[in-house]
């Protein structure tokens, strides 16, 4: 196929919306922690999209970070339950409104059992959003928790694609992680991190082969860690192949992984482990004020052929929201 003008899809943008922060605090009896001078419309999420050479929005909004803060609401909180739905409703709203401009992934209250499964039926078949946002844990627990299982069984029936978001790790304060650097260069990635190589080991990865994983952050430290990640596996040590067949990153190498805040050399890199599966993400509004504007010089930066650019920029994540939608 010849070589066109690529158009940017960012899959990793947070919606932080005055709209949506007055819908949900007319739902839950918690103030969000977003300031205002944090929160942006639409059509201002628009406007700077376009000033910055982006033309759709893939975006999610997570309910633990509104409820955020020295009083955390638990992720079992009804509150939790409340404000997912609600800002389903909302992104759904905003799909309808703007179409081709922005696409949505559900907010999922994965600790509230089959009420998180009855919700991403509801986002993907009812609201006709492009593929659901986990977080690496929920008060603490990981992702490979067996509680969790009956979720990701339902979502590989609907070939469902998942944004996994991290949090700060289950040991922030222990390991001198809860502090807003730490947590932000090392905190983040490392549960990304730990929360995939638990996934590949317990066998979730190899049980749900329809499921399709975006990874934040180039993978947090996966590709540098490729070989050893395989180590405990090919030294068949005691419980390692106790749930997989094959080594954990035949695995992990299925999985998709968004260039937001990292660099070219990373990139290049991560693309030796992944191949194409690269996603172009920027995690706007978060992270620096030109973060858009660096993540474009960033892929547009490497030397690869055209046509991959294309696939990052704007190709794999369209084609993905056409695989999980069911409206």
């Amino acid at each position: 196929m010849p070589y066109q003008k690529t158009k940017v899809v960012d899959a990793h943008y947070h919606v932080v919306s005055p709209n949506l922060a007055k819908k949900i605090s007319a739902s839950v009896p918690i103030p969000n922690i977003f300031r205002s001078e944090q929160l942006s419309t639409e059509e201002e999420q628009l406007e700077t999209a376009e000033k910055n050479g982006v033309d759709i929005l893939w975006v999610s909004f997570r309910s633990l970070r509104h409820h955020a803060g020295p009083k955390t609401v638990p992720a079992s909180s009804p509150h939790c339950l409340t404000t997912a739905r609600v800002a389903n409703d909302y992104l759904a709203s905003v799909c309808q409104r703007y179409p081709g401009q922005f696409m949505a992934f559900a907010d999922i209250p994965l600790a509230h059992g089959d009420a998180a499964i009855v919700e991403m039926r509801r986002a993907l078949k009812e609201l006709g959003l492009h593929g659901v946002c986990l977080q690496t844990n929920y008060d603490g627990k990981p992702l490979d928790a067996p509680e969790f299982r009956p979720f990701f069984d339902e979502a590989n029936r609907l070939k469902a694609v998942i944004h996994v978001h991290p949090l700060a790790p289950r040991v922030a304060e222990e390991a001198f992680l809860d502090s807003s650097a730490a947590s932000s260069v090392l905190g983040f990635t490392y549960d990304t991190t730990l929360t995939f190589i638990r996934l590949a080991y317990a066998g979730v990865l190899e049980q749900h082969p329809d499921l399709t994983f975006i990874l934040s952050h180039a993978g947090g430290t996966i590709p540098f860690l490729w070989w050893r990640i395989n180590m405990p596996y090919n030294g068949n040590r005691p419980g390692t192949r106790d749930h997989i067949k094959a080594p954990p990153t035949s695995y992990l190498e299925r999985c998709y992984y968004d260039t937001a805040l990292t660099d070219t050399e990373t990139l290049m890199f991560t693309r030796k482990r992944v191949g194409d599966h690269l996603i172009f993400g920027t995690d706007a509004p978060y992270g620096p004020r030109d973060g858009v504007e660096h993540t474009l010089k960033t892929v547009k930066a490497m030397k690869i052929p055209k046509e991959t650019k294309t696939k990052i920029m704007s190709g794999n994540a369209l084609a993905l929201s056409r695989r999980s939608r069911h409206k």
